[in-house]
């Protein structure tokens, strides 16, 4: 097990389970979520009628050993500690199961800042209690699925920096989404030349999301579909501009249910020249 904390100044500190002056001994709260469960009893009946279901914050504590006899060195890792997990500023937890060999991670704020205990002679056990807001776990390295990217087809075997390609036949991909939770995703439109009114539909939802524009060589368009950081802008020769309001009013903000998900994307005029781009963050109830 091995985790990383960093804080929103950039100010980070690692630690293992693997000997060391700094030992991880564990990390409390990374599985088993509480649902908040909205109901009502009707009298004379058994059970109770469900409303709806949420999922609280994540509470975690950071559990851990100082090992050393140097005073000046216990001194110096307490100071990092205190620096690094500070009350004042929120920060972002990355959890590596070292036999899986994958990262996680997740966006916290300290809620209560390293505590010491002296536990004998050269040994100082500490916790740092932390919360997650948003409760899930993410993967550390985003998923990107390209739709009608240039393939490669041949090239001539001489001195000749000269590539042919072409471009996917199929408008139509799958993202599969190995979370256990609906995630939202990051929609990138790239124009080649100019073409009208950018779109993705949703194949097995059949529901949209349209950009009513018409984008200009070298535009890109970017969606952001995820809860709380949801967006759309337009970058052209540098520029960035908001553009929410070019969103088409029958259009809904895409979202990712568990397992495979089917898109195609399309353009009222100009398709061949429109490539799409989705970015994905799948989301865990534990690790």
């Amino acid at each position: 097990m091995q985790i990383k904390y960093i804080n929103e100044n950039n100010k980070s500190i690692e630690l293992n389970t693997k000997p060391s002056f700094l030992r991880l001994y564990y990390v409390e709260g990374k599985d088993g979520l509480s649902n908040q469960i909205s109901s009502s009893k009707i009298t004379f009946t058994d059970g109770i009628n469900v409303f709806n279901t949420t999922i609280n914050e994540r509470s975690l504590a950071i559990i851990g050993k100082i090992i050393s006899k140097d005073k000046e060195q216990v001194a110096n890792i307490k100071r990092n500690l205190i620096e690094t997990f500070n009350v004042k500023s929120n920060g972002l937890l990355i959890y590596k199961d070292t036999e899986e060999s994958k990262e996680y991670c997740i966006d916290c704020i300290v809620t209560n800042g390293p505590k010491f205990t002296v536990n004998g002679y050269g040994v100082i056990d500490f916790i740092v209690e932390l919360v997650a807001p948003y409760p899930f776990w993410r993967d550390k390295i985003e998923a990107k699925v390209e739709i009608a990217q240039i393939k490669g087809s041949f090239h001539f075997p001489l001195n000749i920096p000269t590539i042919m390609g072409y471009k996917q036949p199929s408008l139509i991909v799958n993202c599969n989404n190995t979370g256990d939770v609906e995630v939202g995703m990051r929609i990138e439109f790239i124009a080649k030349k100019e073409l009208k009114n950018p779109s993705l539909f949703d194949v097995n939802t059949r529901k949209f999301i349209k950009i009513n524009k018409n984008m200009a060589r070298g535009e890109k368009i970017t969606i952001n579909t995820n809860v709380g950081k949801k967006y759309i802008t337009s970058n052209l020769n540098g520029v960035e501009t908001k553009i929410l309001h070019l969103l088409d009013f029958e259009s809904d903000f895409l979202q990712l249910k568990k397992g495979d998900n089917l898109f195609r994307y399309n353009a009222d005029e100009g398709i061949d020249f429109l490539t799409c781009n989705i970015y994905y963050s799948p989301k865990y109830l534990g690790v």
